[in-house]
């Protein structure tokens, strides 16, 4: 995981926000704090954002890959096993 911090201005926020939200399109954003600096006509919000990193991601879908194609497997398996009757039950 990784961490990126932004600041946007309270009076004149839409450099900032086109900056962060262009950023977090191209990111796998796991969280986002924020924290507004009250500090009269120059306040600003500071935000972290903890972004997913590319090996982070892949190692996680490649295990979830894993998980569904033994979970196919278990399911193949046991669809195919004979269907047992069990003694005195009907």
């Amino acid at each position: 995981m990784r961490f990126h911090f932004f600041t946007i201005e309270a009076l004149h926020p839409a450099a900032g926000e086109e900056a962060l939200n262009a950023f977090c399109a191209e990111q796998r954003v796991v969280s986002v704090g924020r924290h507004f600096v009250d500090q009269g006509a120059c306040s600003y919000w500071g935000l972290c954002v903890a972004t997913l990193d590319q090996m982070t991601f892949l190692s996680a879908a490649s295990r979830r890959q894993q998980a569904n194609a033994l979970w196919q497997a278990g399911k193949r398996t046991a669809e195919s096993l004979p269907k047992r009757r069990l003694h005195g039950i009907d």
